[in-house]
């Protein structure tokens, strides 16, 4: 098989799980909690409002965005088919709306998210556009697959936004600092003087991050108004932080104790520490609820409790952080293990050993009890995020000339 023909593969196959999996958390955030009825309960609705587009386009942006990543290198802006995946997702939605009586469907939710796809497909051909391809494949080859985290940290602020409950502030931050720290590595290990200029050295990843941000929560917004512009301040102080550290946080030492060129080490340990603590908060919240005798269930809630879509929310939250942690685990040990196979008793194990005392912990809380399903999801998705590192380390060795891992 031709190179050429290789790395479109990679790349489509990637593209692919990723675009499926930001379409399954979108279909969560827009049908919960699914509660259908057997017949149409109402017809589309003409009203809209500036906010419910903005929120529209906003939610369909990564869309586009990863659409227009998965062409082969150079290709044009691809304003159709990013027309056509948002018309046709965001059609498909508002037709399942019409058997859902919390939710109400309209033809400018359609215009709107459609919109947002042909966007997020343009910020991409242009972003891609600037860079001399050779140099971007030897620059970052190493690199993709710790940036790829970063797509999985949107859905985590998606739900846990939509979800938020006025009290999660600074849990709801957290993998923004994670975001913050990826970035900065990233763009100080390639930038050139990053210590040397002042304000330079901030602007990529500056705007990276406000981009990520403003992904992230604004459809939290009309819950938490607050939240994105503190979400903003933390992520620039967590981008001076990366900078502005040591080289003994940021870089791996060579043989001889000096500084080595490698810092993936370093950064994905850094950002691990708040995705664990956000996992941890968010399933033991509230964090001052009272012990009782335990209890739980198989189920995704107790006997007796009534789904609402903000427990949905929370409960796919979690899910969504132990996809990001999957693929973390399994990126620390992707330089010697580089199949699925080998790198999932890693992943089940990590995750296991998280999920189910976590599990047994909310049993023993008033407010919260244990949920066999919800731990086995957990899990289910650990391994989910383990297996598009795998496919995301193929497409950095397809751009390379070397022969891609397995995904099996």
């Amino acid at each position: 098989m031709a190179r050429a023909s290789i790395v479109s593969t990679a790349q489509a196959r990637l593209s692919r799980a990723v675009l499926g999996y930001l379409a399954l958390m979108i279909a969560i955030i827009t049908l919960a909690p699914f509660r259908f009825a057997a017949s149409p309960v109402h017809g589309f609705v003409t009203m809209w409002g500036l906010r419910d587009a903005v929120l529209n386009v906003v939610l369909f942006l990564p869309l586009g965005f990863v659409l227009q990543l998965g062409r082969p290198r150079g290709s044009p802006f691809a304003w159709g088919r990013a027309l056509a995946l948002g018309a046709t997702f965001s059609g498909l939605i508002e037709v399942a709306q019409l058997f859902l009586p919390e939710r109400f469907p309209s033809l400018a939710d359609l215009a709107t998210n459609a919109l947002g796809a042909v966007l997020g497909a343009l910020l991409a051909a242009r972003a891609t556009r600037r860079l001399d391809a050779a140099g971007t494949v030897r620059a970052f080859a190493l690199d993709l697959p710790l940036v790829g985290l970063l797509y999985l940290f949107v859905p985590v602020l998606w739900l846990g936004g939509l979800s938020f409950d006025g009290r999660e502030l600074l849990l709801l931050l957290l993998p923004v600092v994670s975001a913050g720290w990826i970035i900065a590595s990233v763009h100080a290990a390639y930038s050139g003087s990053a210590r040397t200029a002042r304000i330079r050295p901030l602007l990529q990843p500056a705007l990276g991050g406000a981009l990520f941000v403003a992904i992230g929560f604004l459809p939290a917004m009309p819950v938490a108004p607050m939240l994105a512009p503190a979400a903003a301040a933390v992520l620039a102080l967590a981008v001076l932080a990366r900078l502005r550290a040591s080289d003994s946080l940021t870089h791996e030492r060579t043989a001889s104790g000096g500084r080595s060129r490698r810092f993936e080490a370093p950064t994905l340990r850094a950002a691990m520490m708040p995705l664990l603590a956000l996992i941890v908060g968010h399933a033991l919240w509230p964090l001052d609820a009272p012990r009782v005798a335990w209890h739980g269930t198989l189920a995704l809630l107790p006997f007796g409790v009534e789904p609402d879509d903000r427990g949905v929310f929370r409960i796919m939250a979690q899910v969504s952080a132990f996809a990001a942690l999957g693929y973390a685990v399994a990126e620390q040990a992707g330089r010697t293990r580089t199949s699925l196979g080998a790198l999932a008793p890693r992943v089940l194990l990590a995750s296991a050993l998280l999920a189910v005392p976590l599990e047994v912990a909310r049993g023993l809380r008033a407010e919260t009890a244990s949920r066999a399903l919800v731990a086995g999801f957990s899990i289910a998705a650990a391994l989910f995020g383990a297996w598009l590192f795998v496919l995301q380390l193929a497409n950095v060795r397809a751009l390379l000339g070397r022969e891609g891992p397995s995904a099996g």
